[in-house]
């Protein structure tokens, strides 16, 4: 598939970015009901292109499929669509905002064995209070976005975001409950690397909004 400048791109035309990171789980529910929408737009007026990373899930029937990208790569497609599709991680959130996304986000659950735990759906939680993300909690939730993705995609694009300041707020606000969830999980017992990924990542971005508070006042 040719990526597809946004700027470029014509009023009868959607390309769709869809990704479930890296993680082990598989995450059949996102790929299975883009999917199921993707081929649904058969034969109507837009044309959709879509890149589906669909990494140990069932792979896709429609659009690209693609196990797996490298960064570089999935940073180049972040940049030349028109809309972003994603799991709930919290980095692959913030380099979608990074790039001036609003991101479609459908959070891993953890009673569904897509995640070892739900750090997922409290950090999307937090972020769509902050306008960061339109979260689908559902397969109608995700067609309503997707549908809306076509006649108003204005709605999917924001200013990027500083992610060692501004989004550093919305992390900074995540901490009480990273916090609450790692109390939950026991004392003496070892994280789980995602939910670790969280707090380092926290940890990350309040150490570089204070570096950036100490260069202001300087």
């Amino acid at each position: 598939m040719t990526a597809i400048l946004t700027s470029d791109l014509p009023a009868t035309e959607l390309s769709v970015l869809v990704t479930v990171g890296s993680d082990h789980h598989p995450f059949d529910r996102l790929i299975r009901w883009v999917d199921g929408w993707l081929g649904e737009q058969d034969g109507r007026d837009l044309r959709v292109q879509a890149v589906l990373q669909f990494g140990t899930a069932r792979p896709p029937s429609h659009g690209e499929a693609r196990p797996f990208l490298p960064h570089g790569e999935l940073i180049s497609y972040m940049q030349s669509s028109s809309v972003v599709v994603m799991q709930g991680g919290p980095m692959g959130i913030l380099e979608a905002r990074a790039q001036g996304h609003v991101p479609v986000v459908v959070p891993r659950i953890r009673a569904l064995h897509e995640v070892v735990d739900d750090h997922q759906r409290a950090f999307c939680e937090a972020l769509r209070s902050t306008g960061d993300l339109h979260l689908a909690e559902n397969e109608a939730d995700l067609r309503r976005l997707l549908d809306l993705a076509q006649t108003a995609p204005e709605a999917f694009r924001a200013p990027p975001r500083d992610t060692a300041g501004e989004i550093s707020r919305s992390v900074a606000a995540f901490a009480g409950i990273a916090d609450d969830l790692l109390a939950t999980r026991g004392r003496g017992r070892r994280q789980s690397p995602p939910l670790a990924e969280v707090i380092d990542l926290r940890d990350h971005h309040l150490r570089a909004g204070a570096h950036h508070s100490a260069a202001d006042k300087g």
